[in-house]
């Protein structure tokens, strides 16, 4: 069975897989699993073949979760400098994509293996049967207009804060100056939430808190964190944001949108933690940095 998830809505797609695997891990908790990213593993579809075709010990049932597997030609391996190496990065990138789609096409009925793709784009060409039946596809635009309005509300009312209208007009033209606009949506609504501000917020109460030009520094922030080597140097990529002023909140939930693997367990468990009075998310992000 595969299970297609694609679109540039970052955050309603990665819930909608955390979603679907939480609900497939209570029906099936020993099953084999693997996670892939095909831009940041170039052997990513080898991973991910040899996974499939392995037969399991101890349970029938396989779970493979695929990252951008269908729609970039990123993954594809360099050969060599210049234009004669470009020729061949192209031939690859077309070889392996069409040994991918074949992989991919052999499973997309099997009951008990379950293929989980996601992608920020719509497939490539050689990717077409993934929009057609049996495949379960699913696409996440971004949010704009009555849709992000209602998905607001939604998220506003999750965490018991309201806006004036002129707020919620400051607010959603915010969050439509810029991509990503869910991701940007959750974590402003989060950072409100935790202030003891009147309700229904009013404009001038957000206006000095929302800085149109600090989610993109609090994002890339995140992102050096999470690919730096070394604990010294995610320290001081964490100081320098404290630094700035920027919401530990913020930073904690921007490294959890991006985290996966054992970095997604670990952040799942300082949210927990912090939810229940143990931590506050300046202890958790100094945690997680310094493990």
């Amino acid at each position: 069975m595969i299970i297609h998830l694609y679109g540039p809505d970052s955050y309603r797609r990665k819930m909608k897989l955390r979603e679907l695997l939480a609900d497939y891990f209570k029906k099936y908790p020993a099953a084999d699993f693997l996670d892939v990213d095909f831009i940041e593993d170039q052997e990513a579809w080898e991973k991910a073949r040899d996974f499939l075709s392995q037969p399991s010990m101890f349970t029938p049932s396989k779970v493979l979760v695929a990252r951008e597997g269908t729609c970039s030609d990123k993954a594809s391996k360099k050969s060599a400098d210049g234009a004669e190496g470009e020729e061949r990065d192209v031939k690859g990138a077309a070889a392996w994509r069409k040994q991918w789609a074949g992989v991919l096409k052999k499973y997309a009925e099997e009951p008990k293996i379950f293929v989980f793709l996601s992608d920020s784009g719509k497939p490539l060409k050689a990717f077409d049967f993934l929009l057609k039946k049996p495949v379960r596809s699913s696409t996440f635009d971004e949010l704009a207009g009555e849709g992000l309005r209602r998905f607001v509300a939604a998220e506003s009312e999750a965490h018991a804060i309201s806006f004036s209208p002129e707020a919620l007009r400051f607010f959603l033209g915010f969050l439509e100056s810029a991509p990503d606009a869910s991701w940007n949506a959750v974590n402003e609504i989060e950072k409100l939430s935790l202030m003891d501000l009147p309700q229904p917020i009013a404009a001038k109460s957000i206006e000095p808190v929302i800085e149109w030009s600090s989610k993109t520094a609090v994002f890339e922030g995140a992102r050096a964190i999470m690919w730096a080597r070394n604990r010294t140097d995610r320290m001081k990529l964490l100081e320098k944001l404290f630094l700035q002023k920027e919401a530990a909140a913020y930073v904690f939930n921007s490294l959890g949108f991006m985290a996966r693997g054992g970095d997604a367990v670990r952040l799942a468990d300082y949210d927990a933690s912090v939810k229940s009075g143990g931590l506050d998310y300046e202890e958790a992000l100094l945690d997680f940095v310094l493990r």
